[in-house]
Formats: C-alpha cells, sequence, structure tokens
C-alpha cells in the first residue's frame, strides 16, 4: 500500500527510457532496441539505391546506432549471449552500408567503417564516464562512487593513478555496478590514457586505444 493505494508488481518498468526489471538484466531493453533497430534498417534496405554511402552511414548513425548505443553503460558485465544480440544488429548495419552478402565475414567491414564493436562501444561510453567523474564533469552522486587510491598505493605500485574497486563475493549485479565495472576497467587502461588532461584528447586516444584491442 502506497498513500492509501494497492500498488501492484510488474516485471518491468521504464524510466528515462531504459526497460528495468528485477534482475537488471536488461533483457527487454535490449530486446525492444534490436527491434526498433532492425525496423529502421528494413526500412533503409527499401531506399539503399538510392543512397549514397555517405548518407547510408549518416542515417544508419541517426537511426540505428542510437538504438544501439542508448543507455548501453548500463550493459557493461552483461552476458555474452545479451551483447550479442546488440551486435548482430550492428552486423546487418554494416552490410546495409557495404552491400555485402550475409555469409561473408563482417570483421574486416567494421574495421573498414573503423566501427568500435558493441563490446567496446560500451567500454568506450563506460570509460568516458569513469574520467568525467574524476575530473568533476559529473553530477555529485557519480563523483562520489570513484576513489582515487591513496598516495602510499600509487607509489607502491608506480602505475600512476589508480582506482579503488569495491570487492563483491555474492552479488553479480553490484560487480556489474559502474562503482565496480567503472575502477575495474579504469585501471586496465595503459598509464599515458589515465593521466590524460583533455577530455576531447583522451577520447580520442580511447577509441584509438579500444579499437586497437578490437581488431588486433
Amino acid at each position: 500500500m502506497v498513500g492509501g493505494c494497492k500498488v501492484s508488481a510488474v516485471s518491468h518498468v521504464k524510466d528515462l527510457g531504459i526497460w528495468l526489471d528485477k534482475n537488471l538484466g536488461f533483457n527487454k531493453h535490449i530486446n525492444e532496441k534490436c527491434r526498433n533497430a532492425n525496423y529502421a534498417i528494413y526500412n533503409l534496405k527499401k531506399i539503399r539505391k538510392y543512397l549514397t554511402r555517405e548518407s547510408t552511414i549518416v542515417l544508419v548513425h541517426s537511426l540505428v546506432q542510437s538504438h544501439l548505443d542508448y543507455g548501453n553503460n548500463l550493459f557493461c558485465g552483461l552476458p555474452k549471449y545479451a551483447i550479442k544480440k546488440l551486435q548482430i544488429v550492428q552486423n546487418s548495419a554494416a552490410r546495409l552500408i557495404t552491400g555485402i552478402s550475409r555469409y561473408d565475414h563482417i570483421t574486416p567491414i567494421l574495421h573498414q567503417l573503423h566501427w568500435l564493436p558493441v563490446h567496446y562501444r560500451i567500454l568506450f561510453k563506460m570509460l568516458t564516464l569513469v574520467y568525467k567523474a574524476l575530473h568533476q564533469m559529473t553530477p555529485k552522486y557519480i563523483s562520489e562512487m570513484i576513489i582515487v587510491r591513496t598516495a602510499s598505493h600509487r607509489l607502491r605500485t608506480n602505475k600512476g593513478p589508480l582506482l579503488y574497486q569495491p570487492v563483491y563475493k555474492l552479488s553479480m549485479v553490484h560487480k556489474r555496478s559502474f562503482r565496480s565495472c567503472g575502477p575495474m576497467h579504469w585501471n586496465s587502461l595503459p598509464y599515458e590514457l589515465r593521466s590524460c588532461d583533455n577530455f576531447e584528447l583522451f577520447k580520442s586516444k580511447l577509441k584509438t586505444y579500444l579499437f586497437m584491442q578490437a581488431y588486433q
């Protein structure tokens, strides 16, 4: 009862465009975004022959990638099968642009388009948020989730500014949280990236680094 009214439990609820469930698995959200993105691809296929490659790329970024990227920093640590659904859609978008067959190998095409695979797009979003939190470019409640290790820790590791990562033994949801995932991936970055003091330069270097990781 809330305010004298009976409130029934539901399996999913939508908040700020994100579908949430009790396990925070985001299955419904991912399915919805894949459905919307696939519908956009279906419509673009009808007019593809009238479009240049450049205009097709612009439309794909606007109508397809926007669905794949929306709220994707919440997907950090999700099972591979969940991320694979999004990757299949991105592959379809790449095939739409280049006109290759569904049986052709997709990795060289993603490399040619200079696209980060979905998993690395998620890491990019997560790590840029960590950077902004470290440099007081986010609301206070986000910045407070990121704790820099003490000077004694930094001196012993000699690896530059590292972050404290909470240890969660039981809850997988806690392990996937920004408080845990953010420091884990941040600490794995090269010192050159972690010590960067310009946000735009950091984003450029981070994308280059993740691109090399994805296609090495």
